[in-house]
C-alpha cells in the first residue's frame, strides 16, 4: 500500500500529549530531563516499536509513515515545535518519544553521544571515533527485519540499531558479515538520516561481506560488556574498561598479523575484525601465549636483517602512553620482553634478536633504542662526552660499541632537569644558580624550551642534605620564600646558603619534601646579606652597627674603609677597620661607670684620649681601638672585651651557623 502524501494542514488531530504505547511518555513527560516540550503530541500515524533503536530512526520511520519527505519536513509539520529547536542528542530523543510514544529512557539508551575531541560515547562508554560514520548499516540485520515484521509496510520494517556506530565494532556477530558504511552503487558515505539500507542516489546496494564466526568473536564479547549481547567472560580483558581493551586486542593482533589493521573510514572491515579477534584470543589463552607472540616478532625482525618494528607494532607505545592500572600484567609482559631483548649485556648487545659484536658500528636510530632515549637527545649526550663528535653531512652516523656503552653509562647517570626539580623543589632561578655555583653538575645545561641533563649523584647530595633537617613544628618559623623576602636576597640565594653550608634551616615540614619543606628562624632574616653575599647596603650596615648615616661615606672618602662598590660594603673590609677603631658607643660598653649621654661620653674620650681620628657632621666619631683601651683602662669594668665583638645594645650582624 502506497504511503499518503498529506500536508501539514491535512493532517489529523494529535492525541493528548504523553499518550503512547509500547512505554508511554507518561512520566517522561513530567521529567525534568524529558520536559522541553510538553506541548508536542504523538504523531498521526504511529510505527512499530523496536528495541535498541536510535532516535533518528525513530523519526525517519516516523516521516515515513505520515507521508513527509524526509526527517526536516516531519519536524516543521509538527505543531508546539520549532525545526531550530531539535539541533542535539537530548532534543532529538525528547522529540522522537513524543512523536513516537515510545519510552524516552529506552531512545536514550539505544543512542550514541557523539561528543568533541572525536569522541563518542555508548552505553556510557567513551569511545575514539576515528572516522566511524553514524551510517553504518548491517545488511544481514535489515533482512531480517523484512521477514520479522511482515505485517508492517515495508518501508517502515527496518531500523538501526544504536550499536552499529560503536567504533571498536566492525562486525554484526549474529550474522557474520561486516558492517557496512559505504554505499555499494555510488561510494558515498551512507546516512542516518534516510531510511536505512537505503542512500541518497537511490540505490539500495548494500555489500554483503562474510565474516568467520572466528573473526567476530571479539566484537560479540564487546557487545555483551555494553549490554547489547550475551555476556561472554574474559578472566583478563574483563577487568579492562571497554575502549582500552578494544585498542589493546586491534594492536596485538595487527602486530601478531604483521600488517596495520587501522581503524579509519576506509579499514577493511574483515581484515580489522580478524585482527581484533585475534588479539582477543591470545589474551583470553594466557601468558604463554602472548609470550610465543611476542617471540615471533623478535624472529621475525631478525630475519629481515633490521631493525623496523621495535616497538611490537605499536604495542609498546600503546603500554607506555596508557597508564590504565588494568593493563598493568600485560604491560609488564611486554616490557620485560622489550628489556631481554633490546640491552647491552656481556660483550654483545642484543637490538631485538640481532647481535651488535664489538667492532661492528651502529646507526645513531638503531643505538638510540637500544640506549632507550630520542635520536636528537643521543647526539646531544655524545656532544656533551666528546665535543668532537659531530653528526654525519649525509647517509646514516655510525657509533661503536665504546660511544654506546659511554652514551648508556650517562643517561643512567642522569636524569632530566624537570624530574630534579619536582625531586629537590627547585624553581627554573634556583636550578639556574646551584648549576652557576657548582653546586649541582650537568651533563646537558637546560635551556629555554628544552630539559637538561643533571647527574643523580649531585641530586641524591643535596636532597639528602635537605632530608638530615629535623622534623620541627611549624609555628613561628618562615618557609624559604618568606624568608628570603624578609632578609632582602632571592629563595636562589638562600637555597645556595643551605647547599653550601652557610645558611643552617632551624627545621623541615613533615609534608613537603625538598627545598620548599625547610623552615627558618625569622630572627635570623637580618643576617642573610652578610651571610650569603659577604656585603651589605650602605644604609643597612649603618643602622646595623648604629653609626651615623654619613660614617661609611666619610670613611671611604678618608680610605679607612676599603671601597669595592657604591651602594655595598664588603664585611671583611668593616672587619679589618673595626679591628682597628671603636667608637664611643664601644667605650661605653668597657667603662664600671660611664657617663650618661652622648656628650658627656664624648667630652670624657676627648679629655682622655685626645681627638678623635673621624668626626664630622653626621659622623659617628672614632678612636684608636688599643691606645683607646690602654688609656681608659683605670676607668674599666673588670672583664671588659676590648675586642671588636659588640657594640653595646646593638650586636654586629655576624654569621653565627659559620
Amino acid at each position: 500500500m502506497a504511503p499518503s502524501h498529506a500536508s501539514a494542514g491535512d493532517l489529523p488531530p494529535f492525541g493528548p500529549a504523553g499518550a503512547g504505547r509500547n512505554g508511554a511518555l507518561t512520566e517522561d513527560a513530567a521529567s525534568d530531563a524529558w520536559a522541553r516540550f510538553p506541548d508536542v503530541r504523538p504523531a498521526p500515524r504511529r510505527v512499530g516499536h523496536r528495541d535498541c533503536e536510535t532516535a533518528m530512526s525513530v523519526l525517519v520511520r516516523l516521516s515515513l509513515a505520515n507521508g513527509m519527505r524526509d526527517v526536516g519536513h516531519l519536524l516543521r509539520s509538527t505543531p508546539h515545535l520549532r525545526i531550530k529547536q531539535v539541533l542535539n542528542r537530548e532534543t532529538r530523543i525528547e522529540v522522537a518519544a513524543r512523536l513516537s510514544g515510545f519510552d524516552a529512557s529506552g531512545i536514550d539508551a539505544a543512542t550514541p553521544t557523539r561528543m568533541t575531541g572525536g569522541q563518542m560515547s555508548v552505553a556510557g562508554v567513551a569511545f575514539s571515533r576515528r572516522g566511524t560514520l553514524p551510517g553504518r548499516t548491517c545488511p544481514a540485520c535489515i533482512g531480517k527485519d523484512l521477514q520479522a515484521f511482515s505485517s508492517e509496510r515495508i518501508d517502515l520494517r527496518a531500523y538501526r540499531r544504536g550499536w552499529w556506530q560503536v567504533p571498536s565494532i566492525s562486525t554484526c556477530p549474529t550474522h557474520g558479515v561486516g558492517l557496512v558504511a559505504a554505499c555499494g552503487g555510488c561510494g558515498h558515505a551512507l546516512d542516518e538520516r534516510v531510511p536505512v539500507g537505503r542512500c541518497r542516489c537511490g540505490a539500495a546496494r548494500l555489500p554483503d561481506t562474510a565474516v568467520a564466526r572466528d573473526a567476530c568473536r571479539h566484537d560479540a564479547w564487546l557487545l555483551g560488556r555494553l549490554g547489547f549481547a550475551p555476556v561472554i567472560v574474559h578472566r583478563q580483558l574483563d577487568a579492562m574498561p571497554p575502549d582500552v581493551a578494544a585498542e589493546l586486542c586491534r594492536i596485538l593482533g595487527s602486530s601478531a598479523m604483521d600488517e596495520r589493521a587501522g581503524s579509519g573510514r576506509q579499514t577493511d572491515a574483515a581484515r580489522l575484525a580478524e585482527a581484533r579477534s585475534l588479539g582477543w584470543r591470545i589474551l583470553l589463552a594466557g601468558d604463554a601465549e602472548l609470550e610465543r607472540v611476542l617471540d615471533e616478532i623478535v624472529v621475525r625482525n631478525r630475519s629481515r636483517g633490521s631493525v623496523c618494528n621495535t616497538g611490537y607494532g605499536g604495542l609498546h607505545r600503546f603500554l607506555t602512553l596508557n597508564t590504565d592500572p588494568a593493563l598493568e600484567p600485560v604491560r609488564d609482559q611486554v616490557l620485560a620482553h622489550a628489556r631481554s631483548n633490546v640491552g647491552l649485556s656481556g660483550a654483545r648487545a642484543r637490538l631485538f634478536g640481532r647481535a651488535v659484536v664489538d667492532g661492528e658500528r651502529l646507526s645513531l636510530t638503531q643505538a638510540a633504542k637500544i640506549v632507550g632515549v630520542a635520536e636528537s637527545l643521543l647526539a646531544n649526550i655524545l656532544v656533551a662526552l666528546d665535543p668532537d663528535f659531530q653528526l654525519a653531512p649525509s647517509g646514516p652516523t655510525l657509533l661503536d660499541r665504546v660511544q654506546l656503552l659511554g652514551a648508556k653509562d650517562a643517561v643512567q647517570g642522569t636524569m632530566r632537569s624537570t624530574e630534579m626539580k619536582a625531586v629537590l623543589g627547585f624553581d627554573r632561578h634556583m636550578m639556574g644558580l646551584a648549576i652557576e655555583r657548582g653546586s649541582l653538575r650537568c651533563l646537558i645545561p637546560p635551556a629555554p624550551g628544552h630539559f637538561g641533563l643533571v647527574w643523580r649523584n649531585d641530586v641524591g647530595r643535596i636532597a639528602r642534605l635537605f632530608d638530615r633537617v629535623p622534623v620541627v613544628p611549624t609555628a613561628g618559623l618562615l618557609a624559604p620564600a618568606p624568608f628570603a623576602k624578609a632578609g632582602g636576597v632571592a629563595g636562589a640565594e638562600v637555597m645556595v646558603g643551605v647547599v653550601e653550608g652557610r645558611l643552617l634551616p632551624a627545621g623541615r615540614r613533615q609534608d613537603v619534601a625538598g627545598f620548599q619543606g625547610l623552615l627558618f628562624d625569622p630572627a635570623s632574616a637580618s643576617e642573610l646579606w652578610p651571610v650569603l653575599r659577604g656585603e651589605m647596603p650602605r644604609r643597612r650596615l649603618a643602622e646595623a652597627l648604629g653609626w651615623m648615616p654619613q660614617t661609611i661615606s666619610e670613611l671611604q672618602r678618608r680610605r679607612l674603609l676599603k671601597a669595592e662598590g657604591f651602594e655595598a660594603v664588603r664585611m671583611d673590609a668593616v672587619k679589618s677597620f673595626r679591628s682597628r677603631y671603636a667608637s664611643a658607643e664601644e667605650a661605653r660598653g668597657w667603662l664600671e661607670s660611664p657617663p650618661r649621654g652622648t656628650g658627656p661620653m664624648h667630652a670624657l674620650l676627648r679629655a682622655v684620649c685626645g681627638q678623635p681620628v673621624v668626626t664630622g657632621k653626621g659622623v659617628t666619631a672614632f678612636w684608636p681601638r688599643f691606645s683607646m683601651a690602654a688609656k681608659l683602662r683605670p676607668l674599666m669594668r673588670a672583664g671588659a672585651n676590648i675586642h671588636a665583638i659588640g657594640f653595646g645594645s646593638r650586636d654586629y650582624p655576624r654569621n653565627r651557623h659559620s
